[in-house]
């Protein structure tokens, strides 16, 4: 009965909303008689005809809303707190008649109008969907992460010592610059090994650890893409503290570092100079003992310096072609005069320790270049440049370039006269000179001057002192990687056009004949190209 009373009691609420004649819209109406009375303003009501009275609609809805609220305060269930006049809570709304809401974060940005019709879905309060937006700080966190502890390793922060960027001409890929809030937070282990890795950033390093050698950061990323080598720690972590790492096995680090140089990298080996149990015993017998192992850069493998006959991969020579310009500036910044440039060359093989000095035009010395296919390009950094640089790295795609500052010092490419003072230093007779091979001491305790080098240090031309330029460069190379004594003690030194004392005469050919008679290596059977370019010097 009562349920059909509150049928009749929005039927007549509807005639009266539609009769323009009706004086007073009442929300309480009688059942049939006898019956009870109903108190209940209906929640709903259809819209059958388009000149209904909004007005008188809107206001029998907030009178039903008041009566609902005073009628949950008097039946002790108003527990929560009802919702603001004219707005649905979500729980309210998914219990209408008129349906439930399909999607919260729709319904949230439907705004409730006064002359919205009754059959319409109300809006849910702004605070309820402003929960699932983020908060300021978090939208700024997300727009400008915080930087990890190896933000200066990335390619677009990178730097050299000298804080210089890649595209500068004078730019040090040998080095890299460690921030010092970065460097202050490193173990006593990560201070060791970037002491060594920040002056030799252009190879890879494998650092000892007990029955492992393990790359680090860059290196160890390279080692798992080109060689598959695992990460140990399950991949990179950018806001961890550790660092990435790639390890392999002591027994297996020849064939490693084989296929890496292979590949064009540069490699160096990082020993363990002490045992870790001495370490541990110094440590109890006092707290302040070193924690870490002494380590050391022992062994340095590049592309075109290989000796070890396990590493060679072959009976191929792999040399080294190293180059200077005219003393007298920067060369190859025009390309009508690259014909006519002359260059000096020293073209050497580490694994018999032969050296061919001299100085070739530059069509010779490409040539040259696709002939013998070294497998390492040196030259003095910032020297090549323009288009002369661009026409050699054409000769020589598949060879690693490296650089060296030049300078006086060991480790620096020699200018003619700091070439010319070593070499009469060391073919100086020495009685007591340890240095000394026993075949040179049974000559009577002198090593004889190569005629080669004699000549070039007897002329003042411009030529001999681009070609002493070269060779110096080389053996400044040599003795940054521990090879020098070794090789320049075998005396092997020659003419760079095969016209010395023990070399066959022979003719040049330019590089139109030999591509005509098809004796160059072609195109498709070249090395594949590798990433290198960003670990040479």
């Amino acid at each position: 009965m009562e349920s059909a009373g509150r049928s009749e009691s929005a039927a007549a609420a509807a005639t009266a909303a539609a009769t323009p004649e009706s004086k007073k819209v009442s929300g309480h109406n009688s059942t049939k008689a006898g019956g009870p009375k109903a108190s209940r303003a209906p929640t709903h009501i259809e819209d059958d005809d388009n000149d209904v009275d909004l007005e008188a609609i809107q206001r029998l809805e907030d009178a039903a809303l008041k009566e609902r609220d005073a009628r949950r305060e008097s039946s002790g269930s108003a527990g929560a707190k009802p919702p603001p006049p004219g707005v649905f809570s979500p729980p309210t709304a998914k219990k209408r008649d008129s349906g439930s809401f399909a999607d919260a974060s729709q319904a949230a940005t439907q705004i409730a109008s006064p002359r919205q019709k009754p059959g319409n879905v109300y809006t849910i309060s702004n605070t309820f969907a402003a929960k699932s937006q983020p908060s300021p700080q978090q939208a700024q966190k997300a727009m400008h992460p915080l930087k990890g502890p190896w933000w200066w390793l990335e390619d677009r922060h990178v730097r050299d010592a000298s804080m210089r960027r890649p595209d500068d001409p004078e730019f040090d890929p040998s080095t890299v610059f460690i921030p010092h809030d970065a460097a202050s937070q490193f173990t006593d282990f990560q201070k060791q090994y970037w002491e060594i890795k920040r002056v030799h950033f252009d190879m890879l390093i494998f650092a000892k650890l007990g029955k492992f050698y393990e790359a680090y950061e860059n290196d160890a990323e390279v080692a798992h893409r080109r060689l598959g080598l695992n990460y140990t720690h399950g991949g990179r972590d950018p806001h961890s503290k550790k660092m990435l790492c790639a390890g392999v096995p002591e027994n297996s680090i020849e064939g490693i570092v084989g296929k890496l140089v292979a590949l064009g990298y540069k490699v160096g080996i990082v020993e363990e100079m002490e045992k870790a149990s001495d370490v541990k015993k110094a440590q109890a017998v006092s707290s302040s003992a070193r924690k870490v192992v002494v380590r050391s850069l022992r062994k340095i493998y590049t592309p075109g310096t290989m000796r070890d006959d396990e590493l060679l991969g072959g009976g191929d020579a792999k040399p080294l072609v190293c180059i200077s310009v005219p003393q007298h500036g920067a060369a190859g910044n025009e390309v009508e005069t690259l014909a006519d440039t002359i260059l000096g060359v020293c073209l050497l093989d580490c694994s018999t320790g032969r050296f061919n000095v001299g100085t070739l035009p530059l069509p010779q010395l490409d040539v040259l270049l696709r002939t013998h296919r070294p497998h390492e390009v040196l030259h003095a950094r910032g020297r090549l440049t323009g288009p002369l640089k661009s026409w050699l790295r054409n000769s020589t795609s598949t060879a690693v370039w490296s650089t060296l500052p030049a300078g006086h010092r060991d480790d620096e490419f020699w200018p003619a006269d700091v070439t010319r003072a070593r070499l009469a230093e060391m073919f100086a007779p020495h009685q007591d000179d340890d240095r000394m091979s026993n075949e040179a001491a049974g000559r009577g305790g002198s090593r004889t001057m190569p005629k080669v080098l004699a000549d070039l240090i007897g002329s003042d031309s411009e030529e001999a002192g681009m070609a002493l330029n070269a060779l110096g460069g080389a053996i400044a190379y040599l003795k940054k990687l521990g090879l020098a004594s070794s090789l320049l003690s075998l005396d092997k030194f020659d003419d760079l056009h095969g016209l010395g004392d023990d070399g066959p005469k022979c003719m040049l050919l330019d590089i139109q004949t030999l591509n005509g008679l098809d004796v160059l290596e072609q195109k498709g059977t070249e090395r594949q190209g590798t990433d290198s370019e960003k670990y040479s010097i």
